[in-house]
């Protein structure tokens, strides 16, 4: 550790004295610091609001099961959320510079451009989702023991109820590749709120299995806002939205009907 510190300072002192150049010099910028608050702040609370869409659920199921359940769930939960963490990553990384060069709003060939990648990225995803939602019971019992078998049933639902999700998840980075961080916001802190009603109110009405179908109906909610946001941006594309959203109830339908059975296990399982 110190090493590298006296690495970092003679680096410092090295390009100070010999880089050709303007010497850069300390110096606040009133109008700079303005712009970073106005845009961070939202970015801050947008944060918040998404952790809290995003851990609601360890809070309010690890209050109502035993902690033999809690386990059973979280383990379904890490494995059925993989798709979307992956489509989240590469759509941060690869949309927003995308939508920031080419925004939609600008031409018809921008919109063409991003459909094309909103098309690859969907039908990526949904064929993850697709093999998980067929596989998962079967790589539960594969990796687990039986007394983890309804985490099969998790990772069956979970995955499936997050395909609204996954259609959806090309839109949003429109809006803070434009800058408008305060609509962003507004966004997030919606989906939090019917996350958390939906999760709540699901898990009063049918135990665990309620409060996963809460969630589920949360993100359909969500789905309108979400368009709103979009056509703001002119980023929203119904053509693809209705054609992942048929293939998505087809997926459904057969992801459902395979696992049955594991579903009904997550039936049996009520508070602690």
């Amino acid at each position: 550790m110190v090493s590298g510190l006296l690495g970092a300072l003679a680096q410092l002192v090295y390009l100070n004295l010999f880089l050709p150049g303007h010497r850069n010099r300390p110096r606040f910028e009133p109008e700079a610091a303005r712009e970073l608050v106005q845009f961070g702040k939202w970015i801050f609370l947008s944060t918040v609001a998404g952790f809290a869409a995003g851990q609601s659920d360890r809070l309010l199921i690890g209050g109502y099961l035993s902690m033999s359940d809690f386990g059973v769930y979280n383990i379904g939960l890490f494995l059925a959320t993989f798709p979307i963490m992956l489509g989240q990553m590469v759509t941060r990384r690869v949309l927003i510079p995308v939508y920031r060069d080419s925004p939609p709003f600008e031409s018809r060939a921008n919109f063409v451009r991003l459909r094309r990648l909103r098309l690859l990225a969907t039908s990526g995803l949904l064929a993850a989702t697709a093999a998980l939602g067929l596989m998962g019971d079967w790589l539960i019992g594969i990796m687990y023991d039986g007394r983890y078998a309804a985490a099969g049933g998790v990772v069956v639902l979970v995955t499936v109820l997050q395909i609204p999700v996954l259609i959806g998840l090309t839109y949003d980075q429109a809006v803070l590749a434009s800058g408008r961080t305060r609509n962003f916001f507004a966004l997030q802190a919606s989906r939090a709120a019917l996350t958390v009603a939906g999760l709540a109110l699901g898990l009063a009405w049918g135990g665990l299995l309620g409060g996963i179908l809460g969630q589920g109906v949360a993100q359909l909610l969500a789905y309108p806002i979400l368009i709103v946001v979009a056509r703001r941006e002119r980023a929203w594309d119904p053509l693809h939205d209705l054609v992942f959203a048929g293939a998505g109830l087809l997926v459904t339908a057969t992801c459902l009907a395979m696992n049955w059975s594991a579903l009904m296990m997550l039936g049996a399982i009520g508070p602690a």
